[in-house]
């Protein structure tokens, strides 16, 4: 599941032009690509799409209070997976096993965890996000 690492999928979104918003402060929320367009559609006042997956950022950049994510789901082509704050769980669809990372204690993904004693525990814990309503879908 190499193309969902975090030198892919951890990436930098700016964005600008949002009426009060906050500027020059960096966020370490977890976003995801499908937030863009309910953001925009959000900011130039028009109507939000039925069910688009994502949620808009707006009110988060002027601080008026979004709950962070606890995770989102990440989509690749062969693959799939979960991502928090601190931990990623990668599932390959080729049958190429599960990789599982703490991203604290091992931000170039080197030592898979999957397996080990704590592994269990780190994927329900992913899985729980998925029903809190807090988990949306990152392409």
């Amino acid at each position: 599941p190499g193309p969902l690492y975090e030198p892919l999928t951890h990436v930098p979104l700016i964005i600008g032009g949002v009426p009060n918003q906050r500027r020059g402060r960096m966020d370490s929320a977890l976003v995801s690509t499908g937030d863009l367009v309910p953001t925009l559609l959000e900011v130039l006042q028009l109507d939000p799409m039925p069910s688009g997956g994502g949620r808009s950022l707006a009110a988060h950049l002027r601080e008026e209070g979004l709950p962070h994510r606890r995770a989102v789901v990440l989509c690749g082509e062969d693959c799939g997976g979960l991502r928090s704050a601190r931990y990623k769980w990668l599932v390959d669809g080729n049958g190429g096993g599960e990789r599982l990372f703490d991203l604290q204690a091992d931000p170039l993904e080197r030592h898979n965890l999957h397996g080990e004693r704590q592994s269990s525990a780190i994927r329900k814990m992913l899985l729980a996000s998925l029903g809190s309503g807090t988990a949306d879908s990152h392409r």
